[in-house]
């Protein structure tokens, strides 16, 4: 039963991992392209 707990512990710290990339990389991918929409000058002071 140890094992498995173990086994559900990694598994759920990898996929919260996963998780943080894909939330950076959506937020990187949406601030780079609001500039090109000219919403991205109020923006910058937040980033």
């Amino acid at each position: 039963m140890a094992e498995l707990m173990k086994i559900l512990q990694m598994n759920q710290a990898q996929t919260m991992d996963l998780a943080k990339k894909l939330v950076k990389v959506g937020l990187e991918q949406a601030v780079g392209a609001l500039p090109e929409e000219g919403k991205g000058q109020n923006l910058d002071v937040y980033a």
